[in-house]
């Protein structure tokens, strides 16, 4: 596949940003950190990346909005209505910053162009491994790798015939203190018990694109705002994967909760969700 002109430049601005964090993760015992009223906290590092990243963005598109996670907590905002009509480009420009501020190398750059509430185009990048998954809607999605010269290929696979009993699953059950509804805590313990392993590695875009790729057999979190999902979640469905809400219903970037698996596991892993409710 040849990919799109924007896409490829998109790309480009992700590996950029992801220098930036990278020049900030050899300073780590300095870095300046603030938190965000609940909301975890933010470093010098995801607020460079950020700045970059909505500049350069600008200088191509200056109409064009913004949902990025570091400016949004700023501005005092609660809601994101502004942002569900037009272009607007939904940017997480650290997600796992608390992989990133340990020295843990699993981190990522998140960019997604979003039009009237549909994904368009999305970029997820680990910029210390040189992990790169991309999508465009209607025309799949790619992994490659500079860094370890894989060149780009398709990520493709129409089922999982793993059973419940035998999948690794990304289950948010890892961050239990964010689970609001005790129903949802005890339903995610209950599953802890049936599947096989269950992994939270601390990038919720990079566990989704591990769903995507087949490392990991399902993904379900309770709570994640929108430039958390947006660019994973388009990469997700160009790779055949289900992605839902948690109560198994169509799933738009706005809703908190994600449940992304292929079938036929999709299925039983809803069967078991709805009949714990």
């Amino acid at each position: 596949m040849k990919t799109s002109k924007e896409l490829n430049w998109v790309i480009d601005l992700a590996e950029q940003s992801g220098e930036i964090l990278l020049k900030y993760s050899s300073q780590i015992e300095s870095l300046e950190r603030h938190h965000k009223a609940g909301q975890g906290f933010a470093t010098q590092a995801d607020e460079e990346s950020e700045r970059f990243l909505i500049k350069e963005i600008s200088k191509v598109y200056p109409t064009d909005q913004f949902l990025a996670e570091e400016s949004f907590f700023k501005s005092g905002k609660k809601e994101y209505s502004e942002c569900k009509n037009g272009r607007v480009w939904f940017i997480d420009p650290l997600d796992g910053t608390n992989n990133f501020v340990n020295g843990i190398p699993y981190y990522s750059v998140c960019i997604g162009l979003v039009e009237d509430s549909v994904v368009k185009l999305g970029v997820v990048y680990n910029p210390f491994t040189g992990d790169c998954y991309f999508a465009e809607k209607g025309k799949g999605a790619y992994y490659e790798n500079k860094l370890r010269e894989i060149p780009m290929r398709k990520i493709s696979k129409a089922k999982n015939l793993t059973k419940m009993s035998e999948s690794m699953v990304s289950l948010g059950i890892i961050s239990s203190r964010k689970l609001d509804v005790k129903s949802d805590y005890q339903k995610l313990v209950t599953m802890m018990k049936i599947i096989r392993a269950a992994r939270k590695f601390g990038s919720a875009a990079l566990d989704m694109c591990m769903v995507a790729s087949g490392q990991l057999d399902a993904y379900i979190e309770t709570s994640l705002k929108p430039w958390d999902v947006a660019a994973a979640s388009l990469i997700l469905t160009e790779s055949e994967v289900i992605i839902t809400d948690l109560d198994c219903l169509d799933y738009n970037v706005f809703k908190p909760g994600v449940f992304a698996a292929r079938e036929p596991l999709y299925s039983e892993i809803k069967n078991f969700l709805l009949a714990e409710k």
